[in-house]
């Protein structure tokens, strides 16, 4: 059996390097486990994963902080203030890379698109006359002077080649009335 006075001096004299060298591994640790963070999150715009290694990231960067306040307060803070400007840059890269991609896809929905400008761009305005090419019950087709448009009759049935007034144009539908006095 070992005496207690022994194992006290013993403790005592390896103390301080055993304790060093802990406080370096766990420094180092605590780096490599950021170094992973930034591994997983850079992944994350490269695999589809729907969230998972950002969450696996974001656990790294935790830990690794943690650690490192385990080590020392000045490696705690300074792997504090590296986190978010690491992950900003690999998010800014990830999205650089998102907008160059081809499965991103590159047109958008503006405000001209869609039916609605059809009317514009055939000249077709409130008061706009033109003839009916097919029945309307109550939508049908439309020959004006600019082209043809689909039309929504208000009122009874309209029969081809009835004379048709524009009253009003609302979205993408063109609202119109049969002219008095035209052949049914």
């Amino acid at each position: 059996m070992i005496p207690p006075t022994f194992l006290l001096q013993v403790s005592e004299t390896t103390t301080p390097a055993t304790s060093s060298v802990t406080m370096f591994n766990d420094a180092l640790l605590a780096v490599a486990l950021l170094a992973l963070a930034g591994i997983l999150l850079l992944l994350e715009f490269l695999v589809v994963s729907y969230g998972l290694l950002a969450i696996a990231a974001l656990g790294c960067a935790i830990a690794g902080i943690v650690l490192g306040f385990g080590s020392s307060p000045v490696v705690g803070w300074t792997l504090l203030a590296a986190t978010p400007i690491m992950a900003a840059l690999v998010i800014a890269w990830g999205l650089r890379r998102l907008a160059r991609s081809d499965l991103v896809p590159k047109e958008e929905i503006s405000g001209n698109a869609g039916y609605r400008h059809a009317t514009e761009s055939l000249g077709i305005t409130v008061g706009a006359r033109g003839t009916l090419v097919t029945d309307a019950l109550p939508t049908g087709r439309a020959r004006f002077p600019g082209g043809d448009i689909d039309v929504q009759v208000e009122g009874p049935a309209a029969n081809k080649g009835t004379v048709i007034t524009v009253l009003r144009i609302e979205g993408p539908t063109v609202v119109v009335s049969a002219d008095p006095g035209t052949p049914p």
